[in-house]
């Protein structure tokens, strides 16, 4: 389908505004039409100031960007939008937009006994009535009725409307409700024109998706329009109007050259006729050109709504042949009076398209009911820079309601396009990654999740430089996707929306490298929880300049003081609780509007002390234990299972004076990972009560509990059912910087998680001083962190004894993560169990890790069990186990694997690394959740060099099991590796004497031919870099074939030797070439590697 105009309600400030023409038409009468002539121009940007400029006399007023009239607040009545919303332009003025991307949203332009008016250039979404009202006598069944118009010209002369650009979009009539058993509808005109105004023209405006578009004289009553109503319509573009394009009454209306583009069956804005002709209307037409399909006659586009009317109609068209057949009378009872050239007929559309409307964006109405909305030809955004921005504020207007999506959008060519967008699903948001390819949109990524609501709106920032996305949300950086197809397209950018009535503001585009300021929330979840009674609570806010570290001021507001009131300090906002209830409390820069962030607020009734027994059968600690690890979860055992409650706490006080020192509510909130006072922690989103089967489990927070002191659990009302009561116990004496600590879940221990050993280990040891952290048997739910700490040995009681799991993946924290300096945005933790930062000599030995996420209840399945990132560090792992489906290992630096078990399915060994050998292990791959037939890769490296070995694969044995949900790997289905596509990091992989079961697809590697997988880095393997193998036999030790492989190098066995002799020609490349050779284990039977 061809492109249409559609506004986005754009904020892009693309030039100054076209030279001051003159009008022509009937505007061209009696004097002529010039508005505020060569008055200097005032610039506005926002409602208030456009108001103000109006009040003052000012003659020319261009508005820059767009402007929403309800300024943050929607409306709450008809009256309040009809106070706010109206803008009354006086006599002798030009209201023109200051650009291709300026005008107006929520408003609606009043014209009323005024004269010599201008009205250009400007994107107008046309006003939705908060109140339309219910006629039942409307028809045959009754009809919602709404009453505001984009342009109203009332008892008006003079006026000229020119190059405007009008639409539902993206609010159209689809999203009406039904009420009444018909739909809802709150849009009247777009531009209405009535009460014996005169001398009007309407020139090269865009008129798109509206059903009732322009009435032209009010009723067949109005016995005031005779002689009035003189009006042309020249050069406009009519797309998928329902009606009224227009419909007269009593007037002289002269249409020449303008282009109607329509179906009869569109699915939403049927066409039912081009021009009415009403009473005593008398129209002139030249040269007008209808494409409607379905139309078969005159009849179906000029339409007679009454008496004495004339229509005449000379050169126009009706899908390629003349208009004929028109059964109206034709016999004007006028000429035109002023001078004009009309185009002929074949020449109509294409000028139209070219030169109508404002000129921002362009779309096209898919079949499944999307919309495509694109930068217009001949706007600068139309060729964007290589690496851009886009960004917008957007809010669903209908969260509640069933599917759909939005999407900012760039590197569009033929209809493939690359881009990142809010998606709702079942009154819940989130935020995808969106590749669309041949008509086909495919979400690449996808990150968090949150509530929708009516009351929130989102600053979504998306940047593409190379193939590389980069998402941000409320200035929260939510992370980058690379993906060799990124790069690939043209130079548009522009909107995707699909589904739901998505509300789009403050729209900016400009080069990547430009950041804007940002406001937003520091390490905290999107809702505080507290009680009434609490201390005021600090929430910390990074608000900085565009260089990331100029610290720039913020205002905060609540908007309900009676349940929580704000102020904003330096470096966050101080809450005050202030009675039960919820709250929002918007942050906002005093000086741009579009900077914003917000949170909720929720109050429960106070906190009482629970009476002095215990709240469940058993509780852990037991009551007046000693000696207690100051890292305890408390746990409380109940007779039934527990109801987990949305309100209320567990405190624990300082007993012996009864200082409160934690205060742990149900919800999830952000947890900080690390010792108090480092640098740099890991933030993560966690749940601090949670509930299984009988058993609840409440973790305090790091570092609050001292040393061999008495503490007081109270467990207030509304945690768990009626179950209130309070325990006391002792913390142990503290253990000092040993070499070896000791952690277990029940025995004795000096720490009952092995976060707590790592915290310990973090803040009271010297950085290089060799560390044994012994784990004795045990589950362990937790994620992991160490950072700048290096010789640290994780040490299992037994592998299969020692799980240490949690579930984590990338649609709980979007990317790889990192840890973050105190008061950075964001919640950057990463997707990891066990995220390990700039450190050396990490060794986990004979201990399981397992991320418990699965891909089929993940919109995200990548789900690491560790992330070693240290580029120049090690990292040994022996006799360990490491389960996962999506990207088990992610690695870095230099890694042994040495008798290890690997399980995964999907790029389950990759990362940015320089070396890494798997040794004597066994490399599982396990059947999808998320898509059984599949077979997965195992390695997708990203080797930064290309004389890096990558991966390596020795003496170890490729085998296949079932998967989380109980399906086994097909024969044939799984390749040893893939390729990111990208040119600047190397496809690096070995398999040397490596045994491969049946799973293993006969070509071995997917490169190009197997789906849409990229070339690899290098496009052709050799015995030095990219895919390659040695070696290969079947598990009972037969030699394969390996003539089927394709895009592989067969290394021979000097080769072999030259390059893989052994750990220590793997590893040469240590330390700028010193080398390292991690042990002395008999291997393969050829001694000491």
């Amino acid at each position: 389908m061809r492109a249409l105009p559609w506004l986005a309600a754009a904020a892009l400030l693309l030039g100054p505004a076209a030279p001051a023409q003159t009008a022509d038409g009937w505007a061209s009468q009696d004097g002529g039409t010039t508005g505020g002539g060569a008055a200097a121009a005032l610039t506005v940007t926002s409602a208030s100031e456009l108001r103000a400029a109006l009040a003052a006399g000012a003659r020319v007023i261009e508005v820059a960007g767009i402007i929403d009239m309800r300024e943050g607040q929607p409306f709450a009545s008809r009256a309040d939008q009809l106070k706010r919303g109206t803008i009354r332009v006086p006599s002798d003025t030009t209201l023109t937009g200051a650009g291709t991307g300026s005008g107006l949203m929520h408003a609606s332009l009043l014209l009323n006994k005024v004269s010599n008016v201008i009205i250009r250039k400007l994107n107008l979404r046309n006003p939705c009535d908060v109140a339309p009202t219910w006629d039942p006598q409307d028809g045959s069944k009754g009809n919602w009725n709404a009453q505001l118009d984009a342009i109203a010209v009332s008892a008006s002369r003079r006026v000229w409307i020119d190059r405007n650009s009008f639409t539902d979009a993206p609010h159209g009539d689809e999203l009406a409700p039904l009420e009444n058993g018909m739909p809802k509808q709150c849009h009247d005109g777009a531009l209405d024109i009535n009460q014996g105004s005169d001398l009007v023209t309407v020139s090269y405006n865009r008129f798109a998706l509206h059903e009732k578009n322009s009435l032209v004289g009010s009723s067949d009553n109005a016995t005031g329009d005779l002689g009035r109503l003189r009006v042309t319509f020249s050069n406009n573009l009519f797309e998928y109007i329902s009606s009224r394009a227009p419909r007269v009454r009593f007037g002289r209306v002269h249409l020449y050259n303008n282009y109607h583009l329509g179906a009869r069956r569109h699915p939403v804005y049927q066409h039912q006729y081009s021009v009415g002709v009403g009473k005593q209307a008398d129209i002139i037409a030249h040269a007008n050109v209808y494409e409607i399909d379905g139309a078969r006659g005159c009849g179906d586009v000029v339409r007679s709504h009454g008496a004495d009317n004339s229509f005449t109609d000379a050169g126009s068209t009706l899908n390629g042949a003349a208009l004929a057949g028109c059964a109206l009378p034709s016999a004007p009872a006028w000429q035109v009076p002023y001078p004009f050239t009309a185009r002929p007929a074949a020449q109509v559309k294409q000028h139209v398209l070219d030169n109508a409307g404002a000129g921002n964006w362009q779309f096209d109405s898919m079949p499944d009911g999307a919309i495509l909305a694109l930068a217009a030809a001949g706007s600068p955004l139309a060729a964007a820079p290589a690496d851009f921005y886009l960004e917008a504020r957007i809010g669903a207007l209908r969260p509640a309601s069933g599917k759909g999506q939005l999407v900012l959008l760039g590197r569009h060519r033929a209809g493939n396009w690359t881009g990142a967008g809010l998606a709702l699903a079942d009154g819940v948001l989130e935020v995808n990654v969106v590749r669309m390819q041949d008509g086909v949109p495919t979400r690449v990524k996808q990150f968090r999740r949150f509530e929708a609501s009516a009351r929130r709106s989102d600053l979504l920032r998306v940047e593409l430089g190379g193939s590389a996305l980069t998402v941000y949300l409320n200035g929260e950086k939510l992370g980058t996707v690379n993906d060799a197809r990124f790069a690939q397209g043209g130079a548009q950018v522009g909107f995707y929306s699909q589904g739901n009535a998505f509300d789009i503001d403050q729209v900016r585009a400009g080069p990547a490298a430009n950041k804007p300021a940002r406001i937003a929330l520091s390490g905290v979840a999107g809702v505080l929880r507290a009680q009434v009674g609490d201390a005021p609570l600090t929430v910390p806010v990074s608000a900085v300049g565009g260089d990331g570290a100029t610290r720039i001021a913020f205002t905060a507001r609540s908007d309900n003081p009676l349940v929580a009131s704000v102020v904003a300090g330096a470096l966050g906002v101080t809450v005050v609780p202030a009675g039960p209830g919820e709250a929002r409390v918007l942050l906002g820069s005093p000086t741009d509007p579009s900077q914003q962030a917000w949170f909720g607020v929720k109050v429960g009734p106070r906190f009482n002390m629970p009476p002095a027994r215990s709240p469940a059968p058993v509780v852990f600690p037991p009551a007046g234990a000693r000696g207690v690890p100051v890292d305890t979860p408390l746990r409380l055992t109940f007779a039934a299972p527990p109801t987990l409650g949305a309100s209320g706490s567990v405190r624990i006080y300082r007993k012996r004076d009864m200082a409160l020192v934690d205060v742990i509510r149900p919800g999830e909130e952000v947890a900080r990972m690390g010792p108090g006072k480092a640098e740099r922690l890991r933030h993560v989103r966690r749940h601090p009560i949670r509930v299984a089967g009988r058993s609840a489990t409440i973790e305090s927070h790091a570092g609050v509990l001292a040393y061999d002191t008495e503490y007081l659990v109270a467990v207030g009302a509304g945690v768990f059912d009626d179950a209130v009561g309070r325990w006391s116990f002792r913390t142990r004496k503290d253990m000092g910087a040993r070499a070896r600590l000791v952690v277990d879940d029940d025995g004795p221990a000096d720490f009952r998680t092995v976060q707590g050993a790592l915290d310990h280990a973090m803040a009271r040891y010297p950085k290089a001083a060799p560390l044994t952290i012994a784990i004795g048997n045990g589950s362990y739910e937790e994620l992991l962190f160490l950072r700048a700490r290096d010789r640290v040995t994780l040490r299992g009681e037994s592998r299969d004894g020692v799980v240490i799991h949690a579930v984590n993946n990338d649609g709980i924290h979007s990317g790889s993560g990192a840890s973050a300096a105190p008061g950075a945005p964001g919640v950057g933790g990463g997707r990891a169990l066990f995220l390990a930062e700039e450190l050396d000599l990490l060794t986990l030995e004979t201990l399981t890790l397992r991320n418990d996420s699965e891909r089929r209840y993940s919109r995200s399945g990548q789900a690491e069990t560790i992330y070693f990132n240290s580029d120049a560090g090690r990292l040994v792992a022996r006799d360990a186990s490491f389960f996962s489906e999506q990207d088990t290992l992610q690695l870095k630096g230099y890694a042994w694997f040495y008798r290890t078990l690997v399980a995964g399915n999907v790029d389950f060994i990759w990362g940015a690394n320089r070396a890494a050998l798997f040794e004597q292990s066994e490399i599982r791959s396990v059947g999808d959740s998320a898509n059984p037939e599949s077979g997965g890769y195992i390695v997708q490296a990203r080797t930064v060099s290309a004389k890096d070995p990558g991966f390596v694969f020795l003496d170890s044995v490729l085998t296949h099991g079932v998967g989380p949900a109980g399906n086994p790997v097909l024969p044939g289905r799984t390749y040893l590796a893939r390729s990111p596509g990208t040119a600047n990091t190397w496809d690096n992989v070995s398999f040397i004497n490596c045994r491969m079961d049946a799973h293993i697809a006969p070509r071995g590697w997917a490169g190009v031919g197997v789906g849409r997988e990229p070339v690899p880095n290098p496009a052709r393997a050799d015995a030095l870099h990219g895919w390659r193998e040695h070696g290969s036999a079947d598990l009972a030790g037969t030699a394969l074939d390996l003539r089927p492989r394709i895009g592989g190098y067969v290394l021979d066995a000097a080769e072999r030797d030259s390059r893989f002799g052994g750990r220590a020609s793997v590893f040469a490349g240590f330390n700028g070439g010193e080398g390292w050779n991690p042990g002395s284990v008999s291997v393969g039977g050829g001694g000491s590697r």
